[in-house]
């Protein structure tokens, strides 16, 4: 087995048996390695077949998962350009995703699955759509976060402010939290009521969170 070979490089091979006596030499044969990263130009990958889970992916021009395609890659950078996974497909990146742009050019639609392998920390923002149920202006949603730094009162500033609530299970009831200066926390559901404009009939509303993707495991204590 031929180790530390160099990325995306052609090697040339060629054998001969030795039993007693050594044959003629086979064909040449040639194999070329993967590289260490292929990059996205908005149209075609670098080397055309696009990344794998050993490959990190570079995106340098507009990328839409319904429109291009899912892939796995080792890690995902997104550099210029956009990035967007379309609803009801998936990005897999085996380790952590860089966005050097904003959160506007890095979107997760709703129903779509961005997963993550390792537990890697991720570096920039998203923003991340999330439809409720058809649900009427008086109605209820528990909404938990897929992102850091997101603001109760900024994900919902339609919603009354004393309509924001959190799990006691201590006492079994939802106590009220101030949603102007608390944001999700990593793994808690809050209780949100519809903003106060929404629909007396059953609509859907569109909950858009903006902050770094989490990843990783979450810890959290529970009481029966």
């Amino acid at each position: 087995v031929n180790t530390n070979l160099t990325a995306n490089t052609t090697y040339y091979y060629r054998v001969r048996a030795v039993s007693g006596g050594t044959s003629a030499n086979s064909n040449t044969i040639s194999v070329t390695t993967d590289p260490v990263s292929v990059t996205w130009d908005g149209d075609v990958w670098s080397n055309v077949e696009g990344p794998d889970g050993d490959i990190d992916a570079i995106i340098l021009g507009v990328y839409n998962s319904g429109d291009d395609g899912e892939f796995v890659a080792k890690t995902l950078t997104i550099n210029s350009g956009s990035f967007t996974v379309a609803s009801n497909t998936n990005i897999t990146i085996v380790d952590g995703i860089t966005n050097n742009l904003t959160e506007a050019a890095f979107v997760i639609e709703n129903n779509a699955n961005l997963i993550q392998t390792n537990d890697v920390n991720n570096t920039g923002a998203a923003t991340v759509n999330r439809n409720s149920n058809a649900l009427m202006r008086l109605d209820y949603t528990l909404w938990s976060s897929p992102v850091d730094s997101q603001n109760l009162l900024a994900f919902s500033p339609l919603t009354i402010a004393t309509r924001f609530y959190t799990y006691n299970p201590a006492t079994d009831v939802y106590n009220a939290i101030v949603p102007s200066t608390n944001s999700f926390g990593e793994g808690i559901g809050y209780l949100i009521r519809m903003p106060d404009n929404h629909p007396t009939t059953p609509t859907v509303w569109n909950g858009i969170f903006k902050g770094t993707p989490r990843n990783g495991d979450v810890d959290l204590t529970v009481t029966n």
